[in-house]
């Protein structure tokens, strides 16, 4: 089996090389028409190179093993292990696609039949299956995403025989704590007293214009990292002010989870939806369409409809991405707007909405 695998390895599909020739070429036959245009131009291209690899697959089956090579190839990871998707990539989606070994195995079979040049001994496929896939709760997707085990807290014992009881630390706390209060009381006094002997208002002596001279890194940085959303808040706001797709079965939840699994703040992905699509309006014709990439991910939903736990995983990765080459000279949207937009003023209209969302959030949080 070893073998095989490294002879899989060495059939590289497509590589970064072959993309960015890709991209020449789109560009020079259709140098006259829009980047969604050219976007979809590219996309095809990509897969076609990617269906050389994929003979004898159903076309529903092609189109998820695409995908997910995609979402997890070097032309979307940063900094990706490998600059390449070769044979090898594929017959590990093909090992992922199906919980049970039965399918796997035959699929597999199947597909090495037609797609490498050697022959393959049916036994060893299918024990390398069996020992892969233990069993449908341990497939591969079921382990990187089970949550690790909630470990219960060692208990604290009591030693009776001290001298000090927890009885006796009680009030003790509690005498401290109010002798504290005072001290504290009386250096604030002391410190509040201008050289008459008035009292000053603290309030007083805050300089506003000091606030616009905090450190700007530090804003920005704190900024877009992730807080919980406020669900109910945002839901009521994208429900009754946009009637929009986000607010239909499990969006916001899966949009709130996979922002804290990259610590980036869910409501920029939500401005982000709202800059690009108008937070996807429920009455538009196409909303179950644009809903699987509201992003606008790959040059737009029309060129890369996926799915929309896919196209924001993709989002994400490019919001790392921008993180990773971030120099804090600037704000961080703008630096952003360099690599998701070719609009110089994009980030300014996701900033102007992202600003309003946490306003909705805070306002409803104190309410």
């Amino acid at each position: 089996m070893k073998t095989l695998l490294q002879h899989l390895e060495s059939k590289v599909i497509i590589n970064d090389l072959l993309v960015k020739n890709m991209k020449y070429e789109v560009q020079l036959k259709f140098r006259e028409a829009s980047k969604q245009v050219q976007a979809r131009a590219l996309a095809k291209k990509i897969n076609t190179q990617l269906d050389t690899a994929l003979i004898g697959l159903k076309n529903e089956e092609k189109e998820e093993i695409r995908k997910r090579l995609i979402a997890s190839s070097f032309m979307v990871v940063p900094n990706p292990i490998s600059d390449h998707i070769d044979y090898r990539h594929v017959f590990t989606q093909l090992t992922n696609y199906d919980p049970t070994t039965e399918a796997t195995y035959l699929r597999l079979i199947h597909w090495l039949n037609l797609n490498i040049d050697r022959e393959v001994d049916p036994k060893v496929v299918e024990n390398y299956v069996l020992k892969y896939k233990v069993n449908q709760d341990d497939s591969l997707f079921n382990r990187v995403n089970k949550k690790p085990p909630v470990t219960e807290p060692e208990p604290v014992y009591i030693d009776k025989s001290s001298k000090f009881s927890l009885k006796w630390l009680i009030p003790i706390f509690i005498i401290v704590f109010i002798l504290y209060l005072g001290n504290m009381k009386k250096n604030i006094n002391s410190k509040s007293e201008n050289l008459y002997g008035e009292p000053i208002k603290i309030e007083s002596v805050i300089d506003n214009s000091k606030l616009d001279a905090l450190d700007y890194d530090f804003i920005q940085e704190t900024d877009y990292h992730y807080q919980p959303l406020n669900l109910v808040a945002i839901y009521n706001y994208l429900s009754k002010e946009k009637n929009s797709m986000l607010t239909r079965e499990s969006y916001l939840s899966t949009l709130d989870r996979l922002a804290e699994s990259y610590d980036t703040h869910p409501l920029l992905l939500i401005a982000i939806i709202g800059h690009e699509q108008n937070f996807v309006p429920s009455d538009h014709e196409k909303a179950s369409e644009i809903i699987n990439n509201p992003y606008n991910v790959f040059g737009s939903w029309l060129a890369f409809n996926t799915n929309f736990e896919e196209s924001t995983t993709i989002a994400l990765n490019t919001i790392e991405t921008a993180k990773e080459s971030w120099t804090k000279d600037k704000n961080f949207l703008e630096h952003l707007n360099l690599t998701y937009a070719e609009d110089p003023n994009w980030h300014k209209g996701v900033q102007s909405i992202f600003n309003k969302l946490k306003d909705i959030n805070k306002t409803s949080e104190n309410n």
